[in-house]
């Protein structure tokens, strides 16, 4: 299961992109630094929202690392207890939809 934290921080990103800041929207890293906006994210719960395929890596080479939320963020954020159904399928294997629903 993903922190309250890790929520709160998936529910920044989703509003910060609806209000149009996309800047602010991001997650930006610089080894162990990680920052949305001028928030200090820690690299731990950076890593589990990358396990969890709630954030895209969108770096550009050479560049900071970037993330945005993705279709599964928006659902977990939605509904955090499909995080711990999307690690299952991860686990086995398994390719699903972003609410972690086994495909075929």
């Amino acid at each position: 299961m993903l922190t309250r934290r890790a929520i709160e921080v998936l529910n920044t990103m989703i509003a910060a992109e609806k209000a149009g800041d996309h800047d602010d929207a991001e997650i930006v890293c610089e080894g162990r630094s990680c920052w949305l906006g001028i928030e200090r994210l820690t690299r731990k719960l950076v890593d589990s929202l990358v396990l969890h395929v709630a954030v895209s890596e969108v770096s550009e080479p050479g560049s900071l690392e970037r993330y945005v939320i993705n279709g599964t963020g928006r659902r977990i954020a939605d509904n955090p207890e499909i995080a711990d159904a999307i690690l299952k399928a991860l686990a086995g294997g398994q390719a699903f939809d972003e609410a972690g629903n086994p495909l075929g």
